[in-house]
């Protein structure tokens, strides 16, 4: 067992238990939550990312992620496979991993697990084609016999096709506006000229009614709406690179049939988190790729059709994907990279992913407040390639209550080293003690 603290790692493998009790003892003001962390696999040189879970009516865990299996990257690789692994209930070890979709010669990508209403398991994720990803395209498989002891047995698969018309153009038109940055941000100023040039951009591509038609990609799971006239909605949460914007494709037809919702329209957001207000509200938090470095936020007063034009939130975000969750108790819980000080890299990516953190909010997101730091490599020294980089979570939480979170685990900077530093990363986190 492995107990995490703020800012440290304390690992208590191989002392016996009466030492576990007297540490934990120690201990016991300064632990926010006991945790049970582990590999699902060990690290390897295969790059893996972009991890999903799911509870199954038996109580197992099914986890999916998606691997290169040779030296290539996400975009250009032809050998980009999804693969998964399952805890059986009551076990404390994974299942060596196993194939869950493969899309021969093009690389698959950001897989996401759920289960509609009458305990359906969807998959759904995107392929690259042109090795780009404004060409990709959304696929997505069923089954309802996933019982067995390794990959469930996949009943139908097609591809989802959304089809964004001239309501879509005018959203973009009346609502693509600069957003102010939050308070505490030192520079508050906005170039008339970049954003100018920036707008011209969306709009263009917002116009191409292929353009907008296709590059629509998964990241994290949706949610089945509990109120409102639309009681039982799917929103699955999409981003499109080229557009630089989310949409949400939306079922009322527990998944058989999926339609556009308008965009939610913004300076650089995407994949979005859902969650569902006590009021039936709905809210969206994003990444941010606009260059701020801020979460995005915007609501939906509507069930998801339409969406406020998306602002900035006080809490950073070095270009990382954000999680959200609702949890039984009324709390929300986020989890994302928090730094406040990075920098570029070579790669065009944030020098921020060395940090997970966990926030809670107590009033539906008015205020959020840092409760856990899960992994923490920013006081190594400063050389890039020698941290890890933590991201891409997804949590959820079991009928157990206990919280279930899974992401990327770098041992290194480098998404792409050739040694044995990638694997997916298990967390269990009891939210009674945070």
């Amino acid at each position: 067992m492995k107990i995490i603290r703020l800012g440290q790692n304390i690992s208590l493998l191989g002392i016996n238990k009466f030492l576990i009790f007297f540490l934990l003892g120690l201990l016991s003001e300064s632990i926010d939550a006991q945790i049970n962390a582990e590999m699902i696999f060990d690290l390897q040189t295969h790059h893996v990312h972009s991890s999903s879970i799911v509870e199954l009516p038996n109580g197992d865990l099914l986890t999916v992620w998606f691997e290169i299996m040779d030296s290539g990257k996400e975009r250009t690789s032809k050998n980009v496979k999804l693969m998964g692994a399952r805890l059986r209930k009551g076990k404390v070890s994974w299942t060596h991993p196993f194939l869950m979709a493969e899309t021969p010669h093009f690389p698959d990508g950001n897989p996401v697990l759920f289960l509609n209403s009458k305990n359906k398991l969807f998959l759904v994720w995107d392929v690259l084609q042109a090795k780009v990803w404004h060409a990709a395209v959304l696929k997505i498989r069923t089954s309802i016999d996933y019982s067995g002891e390794a990959a469930p047995v996949w009943e139908w698969q097609d591809n989802i096709f959304l089809k964004p018309g001239d309501d879509f153009v005018n959203e973009v038109k009346e609502k693509l506006q600069p957003s102010p940055l939050p308070s505490s941000a030192k520079d508050k100023s906005t170039k008339k000229e970049t954003f100018d040039a920036y707008r011209e951009s969306i709009l263009n591509v917002s116009q191409d009614p292929v353009l907008r038609s296709i590059g629509w990609m998964t990241r994290l799971q949706p949610i089945i709406l509990k109120k409102g006239p639309y009681k039982g909605r799917i929103l699955l949460p999409l981003y499109n690179d080229s557009l630089k914007m989310s949409i949400c494709a939306i079922s009322d037809d527990d998944g058989t049939t999926w339609t556009p919702s308008l965009p939610i329209v913004g300076p650089g957001n995407i994949q979005p988190a859902l969650l569902e207000k006590d009021n039936g509200d709905i809210v969206a938090y994003m990444r941010d790729v606009s260059g701020e470095y801020y979460i995005h936020k915007s609501f939906s007063a509507d069930s998801g059709n339409s969406w406020s034009p998306s602002q900035y939130i006080d809490i950073r975000n070095p270009n990382s994907s954000v999680e959200v969750k609702v949890l039984t108790d009324g709390r929300w819980i986020m989890i994302c990279n928090d730094l406040n000080n990075f920098k570029k890299t070579e790669r065009g990516c944030c020098d921020g992913r060395q940090r997970l953190a966990l926030y809670i909010s107590e009033d539906e997101g008015e205020h959020w407040t840092r409760k856990l730091i899960l992994e923490d490599d920013t006081i190594k020294p400063n050389v890039l390639e020698e941290r890890g980089r933590y991201h891409y979570p997804t949590l959820i939480q079991t009928r157990d209550g206990l919280l279930h979170l899974v992401y990327t685990y770098n041992k290194r900077e480098t998404p792409y080293a050739k040694s044995k530093d990638n694997a997916i990363k298990y967390v269990i986190i009891d939210p009674e003690k945070l």
